[in-house]
């Protein structure tokens, strides 16, 4: 039987749960589209963009 994709995808580490509340946080404050384009930079800049 094949598995849901979403559902092995759910367990993340606490340091991914502070980014992801640091990034909601500045969902806040950014407009949209910078938000989006500085996740993807900063995502190059770590070598490890992930865009599925």
């Amino acid at each position: 039987m094949k598995r849901n994709a979403f559902h092995e995808s759910v367990h993340i580490s606490s340091s991914q749960l502070s980014a992801l509340v640091g990034a909601l946080n500045a969902l806040r404050q950014l407009p949209v589209k910078e938000l989006i384009a500085s996740e993807i930079l900063n995502g190059f800049k770590r070598g490890r963009a992930n865009f599925t």
